[in-house]
């Protein structure tokens, strides 16, 4: 199993919101690693998806991209999960950045673990080489609201008006607000 080459992309935590699964089917899978409970794991286009149950009780999406194939026997293997959980296929680098932003997430979803929100830890895209965003789920009260805002604000977050979310970009990373077109 450590011959298949992945790395992280995105982590995606559904706090007192309804997970967005799409049209993807999982294979269900009960596994405890590191504190998390791996409940499953699926395969979409060039990713692997593994969802599991946070200590905190928010459900995760966690996307791995694939370089080297994985047949279905071998995603639900208990072996390879485990090492996708601890992030065995980074390298030291990387793992540092990961817990950097997962620890922020983490901080994130501790103030606002009563509002509907879902937070995405994303490790690289065309906007950064890593970063943090929140956004609610659905509307919520004029107070619940504003409380969402300063909580924004207090940690440091800014207002992406592109993309109508709260960003965290750490001082290693770079995020590009400004898009160009045609």
């Amino acid at each position: 199993m450590n011959q298949k080459k992945m790395k992280m992309v995105e982590e995606r935590r559904y706090v007192n919101a309804a997970p967005k699964d799409g049209d993807v089917k999982f294979i269900d899978v009960d596994l405890e690693v590191n504190g998390v409970r791996v409940t499953g794991v699926a395969r979409r286009h060039k990713y692997v998806i593994v969802r599991y149950v946070r200590p905190r009780g928010s459900v995760a999406y966690v996307f791995f991209e694939l370089y080297s194939d994985v047949s279905k026997d071998e995603l639900a293997d208990a072996e390879l999960l485990k090492h996708l959980v601890a992030l065995n296929y980074e390298n030291e680098i990387i793992k540092k950045r990961i817990e950097e932003l997962r620890q922020f997430a983490d901080k994130l979803e501790e103030q606002l673990r009563d509002l509907p929100v879902e937070i995405v830890v994303t490790l690289s895209s065309h906007k950064s080489h890593g970063h943090v965003e929140v956004k609610l789920t659905r509307q919520v009260d004029k107070d619940a609201f504003q409380r969402y805002v300063a909580t924004c604000k207090t940690l440091g977050m800014k207002f992406d008006h592109t993309t109508r979310v709260w960003v965290y970009v750490p001082e290693w990373s770079q995020y590009v607000i400004v898009t160009y077109g045609p």
